[in-house]
């Protein structure tokens, strides 16, 4: 084989296919040339280390690794090569998965790694080369030498314990500074009394744990305080007893509060669809459907590393739910971004102003192309739709005081909600008997120390903890975890979780002492069953790292066998670590050796807890320079405010992510035909064919904290419950909140602001609107210091609102309607007196303005709300959007955006009141309604003494914003909107993605005739379906396969008996598919699509001779059919060689964009063979798309064009099949994005009907949101052979 290069005889490397996308590699080679270096190629390079010589292997065991990692037939030449390698001692999600691959097809290996060679021109010096401009070196080594390869698998010694002597108090204070504890003068010495009299040691893995526990991260040690009024001397509470006052003062529908991962709070649902236990037959369960909420930070990580800082924190929040309770599934997600000044290079602003930042952190545009990308890879994989968000970008120079406000430390928003049963919302009372066992992935050297490095300003810690703190994601591994999760919840009353703790900050040295303490009692802890994969590891680092993708639960000896085979059949690793102890220590050893790792009693290692004080004083008004006068151009002024990040296009942010996954989502970002990102909230429906469901939104005002912290405060939740009116939510009270608290609290007067704030949130906010906080976090660091220069954040709450939905059916958007008799109305919650204080036009025009907006109807505000709300529900509101950001104009624009309408808006005003009124971001809505239901509503509002509401104009078919006032006459285009307003987006997506892509997508939004949905069929849609008999259906699933329970959904409905059947089931002949009429293949990411789109799967079939010969006579039964979705169509065009008729079928490869692309799409059905779309020709359908590799190759298309086997492709609105992006998100040649075998038995299809088999699952439709879409013929079309 002459594309292998043996390093040693048990060390060779295989060259693989090209690393970086063909404008990836232009653009390296664009960034390498301005150093004079030519660079020729990058490659994979997959490092194998086997345990017999190479040579030695049978003949077809190197074809199948070779046919596996799809090698080249190049032979390996290093000239002048730099290879880049995942760091040292870890092995990269990539070779886990492999591992795994390679398990799967009888392949016996050592280790393999894949990693990325270099190859520059033999003229170039590369000792002056920059590394940094080849790597990450969080992440990531370099090897210059080729010889040094040798090295990659080789294990260095085991690091020393380090050992501190307790005789003095400066001994703790010098470990507390090298390892960057973060203790403070109280613990130093509680540490120090109550250890110097013990007779051995204490270990440095004693102080780690300890830091970590005690870190503001973990106690939120602020927040816990008392206070203390530094004027009056009077004691004051503390504030998170002021939250906990919320909940005393309304806790209705709150069924677990602040004793948790998460809040669990009762939904409207009342069944669950999942398989039943035994038979492992997909059914619908009758119980209440409650869900639980959770919001979490990962600020600092973020701004060290963006992609798994906001990786981590996303998969970190899904930890979270997933541990609620004795187990929940995780629903739907949240994700959000706070930072400073974009300074997008071809897109310079004037307000931005100079960079000036510490080289160790990332630039906020760093932050804003790579950290979305990490929150939104972590959901996809798996498997949770991202359907709600914020993105603020703030930067302020105040020269006056020479302060530096900003979100140099950004702030890294994940949350969202999941479903749990109703007898799983508690944990259980565990007995001393029970086992303590970890599940997930082994620990790596990745993410120490990360809790108190979180709670520590900004550039105050050492540089190379800052970057040990940093964590890698690993969703795939995840995935297996929730599953395990999920399989133990189903058995309802004999769930084998007793209690369950996700692993974060702290790793085990956290979450297993949490554990333990929890359930009352101490432990033993066996050192030597920690799944560990790196041996160079200390005992400390072992103990403390922070690798993802783990939980700790307890699970009682009788049910530990159920909870094993579970684990099994998900290839879930788990270990047995311990046992429960009546002696309330924590004893961690490891049998090998004398002297324990951990020996402390558990209420020393939680008793730190000295009742802490903080001060507060008398608030001034902040000090600046105010501009008063309004001198602008309107239109120029219109088109900044559009360009502003915070108001511009969102596509970038949205688009990235799956927003289907699970066949629950009623409403996400995208509204309207044109699919424009302004929806207020995000819905999710309770269950399959279900009207009730869960909505949620969020509210923050940062920029107003500048002026009045309390203000943005009070701002941050009416934003956020103004977002929630439009879901259906039946009235305020019912709302409940999530509250996440950013601030530097580091001097008395930011002390006094942030109690301030805590107390108008709880008392004249939740108290006076019955509003409960059951929920939330602090990270109270946001604070970047460096040399001579600090960079503050605003205070900063970030509220999340969640609310069961009753009707999701009776939800409006910000869409309008063009009928005559309707008119816009704005309410208004603030002044009259339209302050701009704060404003995005304040940024734009760079000026501060006195006055700031704020909440002024607070006793009113929940009567007009609740009336709103019985408005929405008779169907007497048509279409709504808050006002917020950008003012009122940027409210009506994106009304405008999202109905392809133009709108009149007329004012009795004169020029500077017309400013005023349109820039000023004082809280409301726009609304839509008759002029008879208009005066209807405010003769009730009048009744209650609320006048601020008042018709604003209506639409217009001239495409343009018309503004009318005394002195002003102006109509703008909506082409000219749309260009400011998408500028954003446009110019990140060509720094990340294909250029080209990006360019098509910018012209697209200007030419929407092309890209506007709509659908056409002749076919009836049935109301009822109803079938005596049940043909058996195997919906078939292996390790990060996540679509498999919608897919099981719409056969269901369809009358087949839906069987879940994992590989496993196969390989241990638990099942055979003798017994199956139809197998599915679901969409995910099954290994992590590591060898590529689906090829991992398929050659775990096609090399295992039993599975292969099952699934061939499967295929080759006439009385059969089969079909594959997304991942299962990836997989299926691997299987070609053993389904008959296949030989043309594409391969899948990346899509031309280079990017995971997520976009409800329209495509055409053809006439074809497909038994699935008979009586479907010329159908014109929405669907939506979920894929990074969705573009169909074909070797020739002449063959399946004269077959028939074409069954479906993208088209534009005009219904011509387009390789135009983005109506073809991919590529495909001829917009082909599903084909069939020659006799119609086997489809494959790339888009997800599965998640559009409802109409509610569409994003946007034109027909009704209730029943069945026209979906549903094509799974009716599987039973005709039945």
């Amino acid at each position: 084989m002459q594309n292998i290069f043996e390093f040693t005889p048990n060390l060779i490397g295989i060259l693989g296919s090209s690393s970086l996308s063909d404008f990836k590699l232009k653009k390296k080679t664009q960034i390498l040339s301005k150093s004079n270096f030519s660079l020729i190629e990058v490659n994979d390079l997959f490092i194998i280390e086997t345990y017999s010589p190479w040579q030695q292997l049978p003949l077809v065991e190197k074809e199948k690794i070779s046919q596996l990692l799809a090698a080249k037939k190049n032979k390996i030449k290093f000239v002048n090569d730099i290879i880049v390698t995942p760091k040292k001692g870890i092995q990269s999600p990539w070779a886990s998965k492999v591992g795994d691959i390679f398990s799967k097809c009888s392949i016996n290996i050592k280790n393999i790694e894949k990693v990325n060679c270099y190859s520059f021109s033999e003229e170039n010096n590369l000792d002056a080369l920059d590394l940094n401009l080849l790597h990450d070196p969080l992440v990531e080594n370099i090897i210059t030498d080729v010889e040094r390869v040798s090295d990659l698998f080789t294990s260095e010694s085991k690091k020393k314990t380090l050992e501190i002597n307790n005789s003095s108090i400066e001994n703790f204070l010098k470990i507390s500074k090298s390892l960057s504890l973060g203790l403070n003068d109280y613990e130093l010495a509680y540490l120090y009394e109550g250890l110097k009299n013990n007779p051995r040691k204490i270990k440095d893995s004693e102080l780690m744990m300890f830091s970590q526990i005690n870190s503001e991260h973990c106690r939120h040690k602020i927040f816990n305080s008392h206070w203390k009024n530094r004027d009056s001397k009077k004691e004051l509470s503390s504030l998170f007893s002021m939250i906990k006052d919320t909940y005393k003062n309304y806790p209705k529908n709150v069924l677990s509060a602040y004793s948790d991962n998460a809040a669990v709070i009762e939904g409207y649902g009342n069944s669950r669809f999942f398989p039943e236990p035994a038979s492992k037959k997909y059914e619908y369960f009758n119980e209440n459907n409650n869900f639980c909420i959770k919001v979490e930070t990962h600020n600092h990580p973020t701004a060290i590393a963006p992609f798994p800082g906001a990786a981590t924190g996303s998969g970190g929040e899904i930890r979270d739910e997933g541990a609620t309770g004795i187990g929940a599934k995780p629903k739907a997600g949240l994700c959000g971004f706070s930072v400073s000044n974009l300074r997008i290079p071809n897109l310079i602003e004037s307000w931005e102003g100079k960079e000036l930042k510490p080289d160790r952190i990332a630039s906020p545009l760093e932050i804003m192309i790579e950290g979305p990308i990490g929150a939104a890879s972590f959901n996809n994989e798996f498997g949770r739709p991202n359907i709600l968000g914020y993105f603020r970008s703030f930067e302020k120079f105040d020269e006056k005081t020479k302060s530096h406000f900003g979100f140099h430390k950004p702030i890294m928003i994940a949350g969202g909600l999941g479903n749990i049963r109703p007898m799983h919302t508690k944990k259980n009372k565990v007995s001393l008997d029970a086992k303590i066992v970890v599940i997930g992935g082994p620990g790596y050297l990745i993410g120490l120390g990360g809790g108190s490095a979180s709670s520590t300003e900004s550039g105050n810690s050492d540089e190379s903890l800052d970057f040990a703190s940093v964590q890698r994601s690993n969703p795939e591994m995840q995935r297996r975890c929730q599953e395990v999760i999920d399989q133990s919840w189903q058995l309802g009353d004999m769930n084998p979780i007793s209690f369950i703790h996700d692993v974060g900050a702290g790793g085990l040295s956290n979450a297993l002492p949490e554990l333990v303490n929890d359930c009352g009692f101490g432990a033993e802890i066996d050192f030597s069953k920690i799944p560990s994969a790196d041996k160079s590891m200390s005992d400390m680092e072992i103990w403390c790292n922070e690798s993802q993708e783990r939980y700790v639960i307890a699970i009682e000896a009788e049910n530990l066998k159920t909870f094993e085979e579970i684990c099994r059949r998900e290839n879930c690793p788990y270990a047995v670590v311990g046992n429960f102890t009546e002696d309330p220590k924590l004893i961690v050893k490891d049998p090998s050796k004398e002297e324990p790792i951990i020996d402390l009693e558990m209420e020393f290692i939680f008793g730190a807890n000295k009742e802490l004080f903080r001060e507060l004083t008398e608030l001034k008004k902040l000090d600046q320079d105010i501009f008063t006068e309004i001198n602008f151009n309107i239109q120029n002024e219109i088109f900044s405010v559009l360009r502003h990040p915070t108001v511009a296009r969102k596509n970038f942010l949205i688009t990235i992510g799956d927003r289907n996954v699970g066949g629950l989502t009623f409403r996400d970002q995208m509204i309207g035909p044109l699919q424009i990102p302004v929806s207020d909230n995000a819905i999710t429906i309770t269950n399959y064919g279900e009207t009730t469901g869960e909505a949620m939104s969020m509210g923050e005002k940062s920029p107003v904290a500048l002026i009045n912290p309390q203000a943005a405060g009070r701002l941050a939740i009416t934003e956020a419950v103004l977002n929630l009116i439009s879901s259906g939510v039946t009235n305020l009270s019912s709302i409940k909140l999530s509250a996440n608290w950013m601030a530097s609290p580091n001097n008395l007067e930011a002390n006094s602001s942030l109690f301030e704030t805590v107390k108008t949130v709880s008392q004249d906010i939740c108290k006076t609107w019955n509003l409960t906080i059951p929920v939330g976090k602090d990270s109270l660091s946001m604070e970047t210091k460096w040399q001579d220069h600090k960079n503050t954040s605003p205070e900063s709450l970030i509220i999340s609102a969640f609310a069961p939905v009753k009707n999701i059916n009776k939800s409006i958007t910000p869409m309008l309607s063009d009928k005559e008799d309707l008119v816009l109305v704005r309410i208004n919650f603030g002044s009259n007196k339209m302050r701009l204080g704060g404003s995005i036009l304040s940024q734009v025009i760079d000026k501060n303005f006195d006055e700031c907006p704020d909440i002024e109807d607070m006793k009113v505000f929940p009567k007009v709300y609740n009336k709103i709300c019985q408005f929405i529900e008779n169907k007497k509101i048509i279409a709504l959007h808050d006002i917020s950001d950008g003012g009122l104009v940027t409210s009506v624009i994106e009304m405008m955006f999202a109905s392809n309408l133009g709108v009149d808006i007329d004012f009795d005003l004169e020029d500077n009141e017309l400013k005023e009124i349109l820039f000023a971001e004082e809280p409301g809505l726009v609304m839509q309604m008759t002029n008879k239901d208009f005066m209807d509503l405010k003769d009730h509002l009048n009744q209650i003494d609320f006048e601020k509401v008042h018709v604003l104009g209506k639409t217009n078919k001239h495409e343009q914003l018309v503004i009318k006032s005394k002195t002003f006459n102006e109509k703008i285009n909506f082409n000219d909107l749309m260009k400011h307003w998408s500028k954003v987006s446009s110019e990140i997506k060509k720094l990340r993605d294909n250029p080209k892509s990006a360019e098509e997508e910018e012209e697209s939004y200007l030419n929407r005739n092309k890209i506007i949905l709509h659908q056409e069929f002749s076919f009836d849609i049935p109301k009822n379906i109803s079938f005596k008999n049940k043909p058996k259906l195997a919906v078939i699933r292996e390790q990060g396969v996540n679509g498999q329970i919608e897919m099981a959904a719409a056969f269901e409905k369809t009358g087949f008996e839906v069987v879940d059947v994992h590989m496993n089931d196969l390989i241990d002949k638990n099942l055979t598919l003798n017994s199956f009429q139809g197998i599915i293949f679901p969409g995910g990411f099954s290994f992590g699509d590591v060898l590529g789109a689906g090829r991992g799967w398929a050659n775990s079939i096609l090399m295992n001779s039993f599975l292969k010969d099952q699934f061939e006579d499967f295929f080759n039964r006439n009385n059969t059919f089969s079909f594959g979705v997304c991942n299962g169509c990836q997989v299926m065009s691997n299987l070609k060689d053993i389904i008959p008729g296949t030989s043309s079928w594409p391969k899948l490869t990346n899509n031309n964009s280079g990017q995971f692309e997520a976009r409800l799409t329209q495509v055409k059905i053809h006439k074809s063979k497909s038994l699935l779309f008979d009586e479907m020709e010329d159908s014109h359908l929405l669907i939506p798309v979920a894929h990074g590799e969705g573009k169909m190759d074909f070797h020739g298309l002449k063959k399946p064009i004269k077959n028939n086997q074409v069954v479906m492709s993208y088209v534009d609105a005009d219904g011509n099949s387009t390789e135009d992006y983005p109506n073809n998100p991919n590529g495909t040649e001829k917009g082909i994005t599903s084909v069939c075998s020659e006799d119609g038995r086997a489809t494959i299809m790339m888009p997800h009907p599965e998640r559009a088999f409802l109409n509610a699952q569409l994003s946007w439709t034109n027909l009704s949101n209730e029943g069945f879409s026209p979906w549903i013929k094509m799974f009716l079309n599987a039973r005709k052979y039945f």
